[in-house]
């Protein structure tokens, strides 16, 4: 198992596509977006994003070898005074690589790829708190509770709420 990391080009969108779907699939308590509503897209919308190569939104590949088997992307808000920070999304790597640092390195590149962008002064994202490896991750990476959102997700039987997280630049 050779596992690297690069960001995610327009000859991987298909492989983007399965993978995004997957994890809405596996983990539907865990993200906004819904495996039904997403399926139903011809082009989502971090599709879009990945074709256009820019900084105001991209993802970030694990892979095994040639195959794609973690996401995590970047979006940065367009309001003037916003522009110093972007939000970690879509964060997600197979179960069966779980237990392997695979998702930190992800996240790691992730983050690496958003210093980049000179303007940007920190990171933010928000995190089921039912999803304990999740918020460990993070953690491991530097980020830091920064709030509570209560029924931040709502469900046909309840909710889930999250809680907001921050990564300074310079803070790792």
């Amino acid at each position: 198992m050779s596992i690297t990391y690069s960001r995610l080009l327009p000859a991987d969108i298909s492989q983007y596509r399965r993978v995004r779907l997957e994890c809405l699939r596996e983990f539907p308590r865990n993200f906004g977006a819904t495996y039904e509503e997403q399926r139903a897209v011809p082009k989502m919308w971090m599709e879009t994003q990945i074709e256009a190569q820019t900084t105001e939104a991209f993802s970030v590949g694990a892979f095994d070898d040639q195959a794609l088997i973690g996401i995590c992307g970047i979006h940065r808000d367009g309001a003037h005074r916003r522009r110093h920070i972007a939000t970690v999304i879509q964060m997600y790597v197979q179960a069966q690589y779980s237990g392997r640092k695979i998702g930190l390195g992800l996240l790691q590149h992730t983050i690496a790829e958003a210093w980049k962008i000179a303007e940007l002064e920190h990171l933010v994202l928000e995190v089921v708190t039912s999803s304990q490896n999740a918020i460990h991750i993070y953690g491991q990476a530097g980020f830091e509770q920064n709030g509570f959102h209560k029924d931040f997700l709502k469900y046909d039987k309840g909710y889930e709420d999250a809680l907001l997280m921050v990564l300074f630049r310079g803070k790792v």
